[in-house]
């Protein structure tokens, strides 16, 4: 399995984030949600896949939903991924549930996204 070393760290973390293509690859999953499904099953309790301009999706306890992405001119993407994380663990770190966090993380993806790298 590919990065059979990371699924037993599974477990303890509070979240799993990655694209659609990594979703895909890590888990040998072609939909996304079959992906975050695939990849619950690690022990995570909540998984997030990020699917740039339509936002995300979020397998999760009792979750399970497409959060959607805010409409921009895109500029340039360089970035983009990076600042949704950040936009995901500031609204965390302010007390937010995963879900709840999603909106500020696609808000933060889509200014990235909104002007160059």
């Amino acid at each position: 399995m590919i990065l059979a070393h990371l699924w037993p760290l599974m477990p303890y973390l509070d979240i799993f984030m990655c694209n659609a293509y990594e979703a895909s690859h890590f888990s040998g999953k072609n939909d996304p949600i079959e992906a975050e499904i695939k990849l619950r099953t690690y022990g995570e309790d909540n998984v997030i896949v990020k699917l740039g301009a339509e936002g995300c999706w979020i397998e999760g306890v009792g979750i399970s939903q497409r959060v959607p992405g805010i409409k921009v001119d895109i500029v340039d993407t360089t970035g983009a991924g990076d600042a949704f994380a950040a936009g995901l663990i500031a609204s965390t770190l302010d007390g937010f549930e995963p879900v709840s966090a999603c909106p500020s993380a696609n808000r933060a993806g889509a200014r990235a996204a909104a002007d160059y790298g």
